[in-house]
């Protein structure tokens, strides 16, 4: 098309030549006044001819070539006829020419307007009679042209037309609803209802259709503009559009650019839609989509049978993969500019689906599997964010926010892995969370995360954590060095330098795994406790005062129902202020007030404080111990053994009750002391005093601490002492602090005694 405006020039050149031929013919005949006069010619007419050939040349090269049948010359209106018109408009080279053929045609001087009424056929670039042996065709150019009713203008050479015109190039072809040809821009015009159909470049790669309300052909630069709307179909991918322009190369589309445009590619197992403000697609050297680029408000969205995945951004760049002999496919999609990927899955029936999924960052790519079907990896360039939104009432609402991430994908587009640094997630409480499961939500922290997530179903299956990692679950707050999820039990273990703390104590351990169902927590390996008083009775188990922290530690330790219950084993050991309790197990149940202990049990409590006496402590050994906070009792069992200074107490089971703490001693409040216990069973009582070895035995005794009164009952209660003997009776009664001695309820009552004497060689017994 780009020489066809010398063709329409030198035919201009050509009609006129042949006027002024048909002009001077006249002038000649009618010099001749020995000849007889022609026969006049009938109306208007003034000149007719047949077979007329007209011909120019110029430094021995053809330039122009016009045959018509037939030739008249009309005067009302004035115009000139032309019958079988051919026109041969020749190329500078000489060796082709442009061939324009049309049934009729008629010029008129008066207007420079040439119009042909009927076909008009255009071949481009035909070889001339004697081609030269190096001539090859051509590819990005026009071939032919056919039209009808085709008005010339002669001082433009701009040709048009309002009837069907249709067009044939080296790659394909086109029509369209009027035509118009500007010969010295080389543009043809596509005036409405415009196709294009291209074959492919040299016949590989799938052929597109374009349709648009008006097009119009820029030879010179290789373009196609497509106005106000457009239509592109190429195999399995269509798209609409507003204008559109298509860069050719070599006959063949190169780029598409496309303004407010959408398009859709069907795949047997998904579909692709891209949309944006301006929409690039890029083709290969063999006719395959090689890229495709959306400018604002991009959007890329994928269907598939699992999933539907939606990409926005500011900018979206495909890249296609084009194998030997194959077709292109999506090997990865760039979004730039607050990009937004979310995966949603698609419900089936008796599968609970996987949480729908966003990631948003100014940066995202995505790449696929091979094939394009499938996503393979997604990752950001920038800090980024992934939501997880429950798809049921009982999957939680899951938050992450890193300064990159990165996913990879299993088949059928489900999440495999998730990694992060410096991340921090967001966990909120399911809908339907079990009635004793926390509400608060939970938040973390760690310089390094991946996720695992089942490839069978898409859910989460585990979650690490590592490098200081920090936990905040409502005032429940922990730190480690790293942290592991377990979705499926709905653990959480802590590892390296553990902690876990909250107003109403800290834990510490080499590993702590903290229950999301009920808000418990386990520590293993080196465990120690602090436990913050509540200021009242029972706090903290009511071992001692409930104003003082109580701390422990042990080999293992479990908490649950918000640390109400807990547990220690092994090596167990508990102690506020001067008071200690250790045993293989101890048990605190903070809703019932009771403690309970097993397995080498040693308790110590302060003694409550006397003027002028240093602190004293009440030791008492047993296999088992139990506390009740609302009795404030102590007891031991399965062989008990009280010491206290002086005083040795053993028996099968040791009942030990706390003094009130607001009881008063000398004008100070006491620490939480025993204030008296209660020996059953084989009861043996030793008291040592400056060398002074006391005994008393009973089934039943009473000790009173505070004033050193211990009581005999049950059995055949005896009392020993080296100085008075041995006295029997039903009760007997002695004070530790002085020598008095009670036989029945009274001191001076008969009672059955033995005396010792002095002389080792007499003894006796009286009454």
């Amino acid at each position: 098309m780009r020489r066809l405006r010398p063709l329409l020039l030198l035919a201009l050149v050509a009609v006129t030549l042949f006027v002024g031929g048909a002009y001077y013919v006249r002038r000649q005949m009618q010099a001749r006044g020995n000849q007889p006069a022609p026969t006049p010619l009938s109306g208007d007419l003034t000149a007719a001819a047949s077979n007329w050939k007209w011909s120019h040349s110029a430094g021995g090269k053809p330039v122009a070539d016009i045959e018509a049948r037939d030739f008249r010359q009309l005067t009302d209106p004035p115009r000139f006829e032309l019958t079988d018109v051919q026109l041969k408009i020749y190329r500078e080279d000489g060796r082709t020419f442009h061939r324009v053929r049309s049934p009729t045609a008629h010029f008129s001087a008066q207007d420079g307007l040439m119009y042909a009424d009927g076909e008009v056929e255009i071949k481009m670039a035909e070889p001339a009679a004697d081609p030269q042996p190096d001539d090859a065709p051509r590819t990005g150019r026009l071939v032919t042209i056919q039209t009808s009713g085709v008005q010339f203008e002669i001082r433009t050479g701009k040709a048009t037309t309002s009837r069907p015109a249709r067009f044939t190039f080296d790659e394909g072809s086109g029509e369209a609803m009027g035509a118009s040809w500007d010969p010295q821009t080389e543009e043809l015009r596509l005036l409405s209802a415009a196709r294009l159909h291209y074959k492919g470049r040299k016949g590989k790669g799938k052929p597109m259709d374009i349709e648009a309300g008006e097009a119009v052909y820029y030879q010179q630069q290789g373009k196609v503009f497509l106005n106000p709307w457009a239509k592109m179909r190429r195999g399995t991918l269509t798209m609409e559009a507003g204008q559109s322009n298509v860069q050719l190369a070599e006959g063949s589309i190169d780029q598409v650019d496309a303004q407010n445009a959408r398009g859709i590619d069907h795949q047997p197992k998904r579909d692709v839609e891209y949309a944006a403000d301006q929409l690039s697609l890029k083709f290969t050297g063999e006719g395959e989509i090689g890229s495709i680029a959306g400018i604002g408000n991009a959007r890329l969205i994928s269907k598939s049978p699992e999933a539907l995945t939606t990409v926005t951004s500011r900018q979206v760049d495909l890249a296609f993969q084009t194998p030997p002999g194959g077709e292109s496919w999506l090997e990865k999609a760039v979004a730039n500019g607050a990009a937004r990927v979310e995966s949603k899955p698609v419900a089936r029936a008796g599968v609970v689906p996987p949480e729908t999924r966003v990631l948003t960052s100014e940066a995202i790519e995505l790449k696929m599997r091979p094939g394009g079907e499938e996503i393979g990896s997604v990752e950001t360039h920038a800090p980024g964010r992934a939501d997880f939104l429950p798809s049921v009432p009982i999957q939680r609402k899951r938050h992450l926010a890193g300064e990159r991430i990165w996913m990879t994908y299993a088949a059928g587009n489900r999440l495999e892995t998730l990694h992060s640094v410096n991340a921090s997630t967001r966990t909120e409480p399911a809908a339907a969370a079990p009635p004793r499961a926390s509400k608060f939500p939970v938040l973390t922290t760690s310089r390094d995360l991946t996720a695992r997530f089942d490839p069978k179903t898409g859910q989460l299956a585990r979650l690490e954590q590592t490098e200081d990692f920090r936990y905040e679950e409502g005032p429940r707050q922990a730190r480690a060095a790293n942290a592991v999820l377990d979705q499926a039990k709905e653990e959480i273990t802590l590892a390296g330098a553990s902690r876990v703390w909250d107003p109403t104590g800290a834990t510490e351990a080499e590993r702590i795994v903290l229950d999301q169902k009920n808000g418990g927590f386990a520590a293993f390996g080196k465990v120690r406790t602090t436990r913050q008083p509540d200021g009242k009775p029972g706090a903290g188990g009511g071992v001692v005062s409930a104003e003082e922290a109580m701390r422990a530690r042990a080999d293992t330790m479990t908490a649950r129902d918000s640390n109400s219950r807990i547990r220690y084993e092994g090596n167990a050991v508990l102690w506020q202020g001067a008071s200690r309790l250790e045993a293989h197990q101890v048990d605190i149940d903070r809703g019932t007030e009771q403690l309970t202990a097993r397995g080498g049990v040693v308790s110590l409590v302060a003694d409550a404080p006397q003027p002028g006496r240093a602190p004293g402590f009440t030791t008492v050994r047993a296999p088992e111990m139990t506390y009740a906070g609302k009795d404030r009792m102590i007891r031991y069992t399965g062989g008990a053994t009280l010491l206290r200074e002086g005083i040795d107490v053993q028996a099968r089971e040791i009942r030990a009750y706390l003094a009130e703490e607001n009881t008063e001693v000398n004008n100070e409040l006491p620490s939480q002391s025993i204030e008296k216990a209660f020996a059953d069973g084989a009861v043996e009582i030793v008291e040592t005093r400056a060398g002074r070895e006391r005994r008393g035995s009973s089934e039943h005794a009473e000790y009173y601490l505070t004033e050193g009164r211990v009581l005999l009952d049950g059995g055949s209660p005896e009392f020993h002492d080296p100085q008075r003997g041995v006295t029997r009776g039903r009760q007997l009664t002695w004070f530790a602090n002085n020598d008095r001695l009670l036989v029945d309820g009274v001191e001076n009552r008969p009672a059955v005694s033995t005396l010792i004497r002095k002389s080792a060689s007499k003894s006796g017994a009286r009454k």
